[in-house]
């Protein structure tokens, strides 16, 4: 799923992209746990249910997926090592 994800796309896109039938399925086991374990996130994360939700990829989520991080927002200026 990881692999698919290389810009801000929604469930459907998501899912299309996949070739998934059931949605259902998909947004209870591998949209949910893909959130919870960090590896992509909400871009409405105040509004889950939003008709406009989108998902992309956490940094963590493109270094797992090995997809360019080079896009990545992280400011390495900033970061405590």
């Amino acid at each position: 799923m990881l692999a698919v994800l290389q810009r801000e796309m929604n469930p459907s896109e998501i899912t299309a992209a996949l070739r998934l039938r059931d949605k259902k399925h998909f947004r209870e086991h591998d949209q949910q746990s893909a959130v919870t374990a960090g590896l992509m996130e909400m871009t409405l994360p105040e509004k889950p249910n939003s008709r406009f939700q989108e998902y992309s990829l956490t940094v963590r989520g493109s270094l797992d997926s090995g997809a360019d991080t080079s896009r990545a927002q992280f400011d390495w200026d900033d970061a405590s090592l």
